[in-house]
């Protein structure tokens, strides 16, 4: 995926990263499902929720590079789009489970529910340095395509945080994906999807 360079504009940058997004997709998504997205975003963050995490990131912007990117390196999947683009709202309390599954369906809900899980995991380990977290890592993730997700989701945070001022994060992060995430994309043949 070639990163598109960040403008001074975060809206700006924001509105292309949708626009690649749409290409990206074009062949999977359905007619409303980013309306349905853009909209369920809109009212998270209208609320007063900041967009920004604790780390300075804006959310928005790194969910969509996330899906892009996993259109680039794994394949277009409407649900896995989806589910990367809705589960930080789950996990921010702006969009219940329930609102995944009668807005898109049960398959999204579940990858959904899935991410949630991994995110909680986080919450209570801290940094990875166990084999005990990759086993339970795989455990709670129940579906692989939530596994595959969370690399490509940290291969984009790798790529935001590159000159980020926060250097234990940074190495946090690296150590991170090259301890628990490098195996499991090995693991997974996920260096080698998009040449078959």
């Amino acid at each position: 995926m070639e990163k598109t360079p960040r403008p001074s504009d975060e809206r700006a940058y924001i509105r292309n990263l949708v626009r690649q997004l749409l290409v990206e997709s074009s062949d999977v998504a359905k007619a409303d499902d980013f309306t349905i997205v853009k909209k369920a975003i809109k009212n998270a963050y209208a609320d007063g929720r900041s967009v920004m995490d604790r780390h300075g990131l804006n959310k928005v912007a790194h969910t969509l590079e996330t899906s892009i990117a996993l259109c680039d390196m794994v394949s277009p999947d409407r649900n896995m789009i989806i589910a990367t683009l809705v589960y930080g709202l789950c996990v921010d309390e702006a969009l219940s489970l329930e609102n995944v599954r009668s807005l898109w369906d049960e398959d999204v809900e579940r990858m959904v529910n899935g991410l949630r899980k991994v995110s909680t995991l986080y919450g209570k380990q801290g940094v990875v340095k166990t084999d005990n977290f990759r086993r339970l890592l795989m455990t709670f993730a129940e579906d692989i395509r939530v596994i595959i997700i969370m690399i490509v989701e940290r291969l984009t945070l790798m790529r935001a945080i590159n000159h980020h001022p926060d250097e234990k994060f940074v190495t946090d992060t690296a150590f991170e994906a090259n301890y628990l995430y490098a195996p499991l994309a090995h693991r997974l043949g996920l260096y080698k999807i998009k040449s078959e």
